[in-house]
């Protein structure tokens, strides 16, 4: 019942802390009546309960929280139980230094096996939250830290759970490790909150590669990514966020970003993104996006985005009739995140959904001017399923649909590659709507290692020269490992498809590195 007893101590026995003794109320709780009461492992019928040094609403929601209303059957594993959600209670309203134990038990009289109980509640003083303590080696500031705990610079310890606050650390990913959180009481009832926790490295590189085969389109190449990532350089988990990728062809791709969660220090998050794109000679795109949000628990959140982008025709684009554009795009998403690991879950489940409305003012090479309505939508949820021991099961899926009358070939998405449908060239499919459906099935080697098997099941809709639509259905497989090196994160995979067959596949190379 008790899962970590060093967890418990500190939470629910903080008389250690001050020297003063502290009552292991799960032992035999009927112990002063040995003779009489029941054994430890018997049923026995609790027909009444009392309590002292708690008042009547107190009392109520007591008895509301163990679920006490008649007459009921109780061993020792339940009673302590009860005992256990009391003292939770009175914990969770500031009460940090609480007791609890039976004080009397009668039998009743007129079955020798029905008992009435006194509890004997102790609540002791409220605890004012005094500050934390963070390791001596740690860059956060202790107001970002306290944001994310949803602590006030002042105020009782009011609903506090060192585990829950642990769990928090852990979600919002700024701590390499967080071995626990703590609660520490002076002699003059103030309680300091204790951060043992590890930072992770003040930036990352990734570097992913792929090799392409030849085809009839392409030559055989090398193309991939790679993206600066600097964190909490400050202390306040702000990001700063470069990445500059090379597709096939001459297609080239830079964006920059800015992100700081917990806006002077409300549950607020901002990101700002400048993105720039030349796509082989067809026409250069570049523009911004923000996005604001509350964020609820670390887990779920509400946001609001703004976009502009202008397109320009590069030279084959203008001896196509490419136009000239420039669209404003505004929509609400909500996501929620919660997953027992940021780098390899065993359950969980991440949901991000976002719809948008724009407006779309085109030039076109003969001089016509139009404006147009469109609308964005935008899906991703990956659910993680623990199957046999470090087996994990994944299912996820991806999709986006942009619905307008007029598309150019800047509207378009594409798909294809390591992180769409996989098996496939970078990029090699666009269509105005489409996404995957995936499976993985991953072996675990360590907190950050594994092993994994994939399919993936695409479908792109697709507008062809007569204005109409058609689905284009590709399906992917392959494997690959993710494995922790002292260089840093390393993910290899092998993906293939179908109609080009298992020795024609696409090798994606991926280092993350700490700086």
């Amino acid at each position: 019942m008790i899962k970590n007893k060093a967890l418990w101590r500190q939470k629910k026995g903080f008389w250690c802390n001050h020297g003063l003794p502290f009552l292991w109320f799960w032992m035999l709780p009927l112990f002063l009546f040995a003779q009489t009461a029941p054994t430890p492992k018997t049923d026995f019928i609790l027909k009444s309960l009392r309590m002292t040094g708690v008042d009547e609403s107190e009392k109520r929601m007591i008895l509301e929280k163990i679920g006490f209303y008649q007459p009921t059957t109780k061993n020792r594993e339940t009673l302590e139980a009860d005992l256990e959600q009391i003292l939770d209670l009175l914990v969770n309203r500031g009460f940090l230094l609480a007791r609890i134990s039976v004080d009397e038990a009668f039998s009743d009289t007129s079955d020798a096996n029905a008992w009435h109980l006194v509890f004997k509640v102790e609540k002791g003083p409220p605890v004012k939250f005094a500050g934390l303590t963070l390791p001596s080696s740690t860059r956060m500031k202790p107001d970002y830290i306290r944001s994310i705990l949803g602590l006030k610079p002042v105020q009782w310890m009011v609903r506090f759970d060192p585990e829950a606050a642990r769990n928090r650390l852990v979600e919002a990913g700024i701590f390499e490790e967080v071995s626990a959180v703590q609660v520490q009481i002076d002699h003059n009832l103030d309680a300091k909150v204790v951060v043992v926790a590890k930072d992770r490295p003040p930036g990352t590189f990734d570097l992913a590669l792929g090799y392409l085969p030849k085809s009839a389109t392409q030559r055989a190449g090398v193309v991939g990514n790679g993206t600066l990532l600097l964190r909490s350089l400050l202390g306040r988990g702000e990001e700063v966020q470069a990445l500059l990728s090379r597709m096939p062809g001459q297609s080239n791709q830079f964006e920059a970003a800015i992100k700081w969660p917990y806006v002077m220090g409300l549950p607020l998050r901002f990101r700002g993104k400048w993105a720039g794109q030349q796509r082989d000679s067809t026409f250069n795109q570049n523009g911004f996006e923000v996005e604001a949000g509350y964020v609820q628990a670390n887990r779920l959140e509400i946001f609001t985005t703004v976009e502009f982008r202008t397109v320009k025709p590069g030279v084959k684009g203008s001896k196509e009739g490419l136009a000239q554009a420039k669209t404003w795009f505004a929509g609400i998403g909500v996501g929620y995140e919660q997953t027992d690991s940021r780098l390899n879950p065993r359950k969980g489940l991440q949901v991000v959904s976002v719809l948008q409305q724009g407006k779309k003012t085109t030039q076109r090479p003969d001089g016509a001017q139009e404006s147009i309505s469109q609308q964005r939508f935008s899906a991703l949820i990956r659910a993680f399923i623990p199957t046999l021991k470090r087996q994990v099961w994944v299912l996820g899926s991806d999709y986006r649909a942009l619905f307008s009358k007029i598309l150019d070939e800047a509207d378009l998405f594409r798909f294809g590659g390591a992180t769409s449908i996989r098996g496939y060239n970078e990029e090699q499919f666009k269509g105005f709507a489409g996404g995957r459906v995936f499976s993985e099935y991953r072996y675990q080697l360590d907190a950050s290692s594994y092993a994994f098997l994939f399919g993936d099941f695409g479908l792109i809709q697709q507008l062809n020269t007569s204005q109409n639509t058609s689905r284009l259905i590709r399906l992917g497989y392959g494997l690959g490992l993710q494995y922790n090196t002292p260089l840093g994160l390393i993910q290899v995979s092998y993906a293939a498809n179908p109609e080009e067959g298992p020795t024609n596949g696409r090798l994606h190379i991926g280092l993350k590195m700490g700086l």
